[in-house]
């Protein structure tokens, strides 16, 4: 009887001690956890190189792209303009530092500038709208273009030009 009671007492003390052991590890566990959560969550700081923006190419002669211009007031071809294009340029520079120039008339409305490379352009126009009443029919306007590729390409642009004169 005594091995018994021994035994029972071995069997409430060895559930006793496993309970004690089950919380325990209950509570390690949950530590545990949280240790490898901030582990995980300190430690996995990711750094981000400064990507530098890839610089255009600014733009002029020696490639394979055409820009065909066609200057227009009220999307009417002028009679005549000059038609000026500045290299590498995005607003409009002062008139006498053109790159290349144009003309156009009635029977050949369209200004072409060929073998351009990749970058910005700046178009100008400056011409005549025969429509209008002389004195106030001379009309100009610009744009910047930007070539975006290498390619062998034409690109049509229609440079719609006017003058606050006639307006009034």
């Amino acid at each position: 009887m005594a091995g018994y009671i021994l035994c029972k007492r071995f069997f409430i003390n060895w559930g006793l001690i496993t309970n004690i052991l089950l919380e325990n590890m209950r509570i390690s566990h949950k530590i545990l956890g949280v240790l490898a959560a901030a582990a995980i969550l300190t430690g996995c700081v990711r750094e981000s190189e400064i990507i530098e923006p890839e610089v255009l190419p600014a733009g002029g002669l020696g490639g394979k792209a055409t820009l065909k211009v066609t200057p227009q007031h009220h999307k009417v071809n002028l009679g005549t303009a000059v038609v000026y294009i500045y290299y590498a340029e995005k607003t409009m520079p002062p008139l006498d530092s053109f790159d290349a120039t144009d003309t156009v008339n009635a029977a050949d409305p369209t200004a072409v500038f060929e073998g351009l490379t990749q970058g910005d352009y700046y178009i100008y126009a400056k011409g005549t709208d025969y429509s209008l009443e002389q004195g106030k029919d001379e009309v100009m306007g610009g744009a910047h273009f930007r070539v975006i590729d290498t390619l062998e390409k034409t690109y049509d642009l229609y440079l719609q030009t006017d003058n606050p004169i006639h307006h009034k």
